[in-house]
């Protein structure tokens, strides 16, 4: 089980306290721990897609000059790999579950997952 976060994000902090504890959930800032290919690969296996993991609001698409709205999967899966921000937060990888974002929804799965 492993929930990955940025430790800068208030929201995956919030998050973060609403969490049951849980001994065999592993928190891993994505700034400080980067996600390798072959991770990204596994969680876009989980996910359905890469684009599926992307943060379409980083502020990386206005610092890069590309638009999130018509990206390929390759494209995802390359920028996924170039810089954590990229990558959609929080997101929880439990066995062959993965939720993704801080919708209301999601965030109450998690916690359910986790109860």
């Amino acid at each position: 089980m492993e929930f990955l976060y940025l430790s800068t994000c208030s929201t995956c902090k919030r998050i973060m306290q609403l969490l049951p504890k849980h001994k065999d959930l592993n928190f891993r800032d994505v700034k400080v721990s980067p996600l390798s290919l072959e991770e990204v690969r596994q969680l876009a296996a989980l996910a359905g897609s890469f684009t599926a993991l992307i943060n379409k609001r980083s502020q990386q698409f206005k610092i890069s000059g590309i638009s999130s709205k018509d990206l390929t999967e390759a494209q995802s899966e390359q920028l996924l790999v170039t810089h954590y921000s990229y990558l959609a937060r929080p997101i929880l990888v439990i066995d062959s579950h993965i939720y993704i974002g801080n919708s209301s929804s999601t965030v109450a799965a998690m916690v359910n997952k986790l109860t």
